[in-house]
């Protein structure tokens, strides 16, 4: 993914708060970033393996949240 593209996803992010996050998250070789000698340089961001990994943590404490999002809902309107 590219730069830019990251900063839309991100919502209210400043370039230089997001810059520092991906520089720190490629120092623990959790993303890859790849530069591609074009006029201007176009830079791209990936996982590594080890970034890979931690996805299915992600998806169940996602899912953990969704479930406790619903579990709320259902006792505010209940109770």
């Amino acid at each position: 993914m590219r730069f830019n593209e990251l900063q839309r996803r991100l919502g209210k992010i400043t370039t230089k708060t997001l810059t520092q996050q991906l520089r720190e998250l490629e120092e623990q070789k959790i993303l890859a970033r790849t530069v591609y000698p074009d006029n201007p340089p176009k830079v791209e961001y990936t996982l590594t393996e080890l970034g890979q990994s931690i996805h299915p943590v992600l998806k169940s404490l996602c899912d953990w949240g969704t479930n406790y999002q619903s579990a709320i809902s259902e006792t505010l309107v209940s109770g």
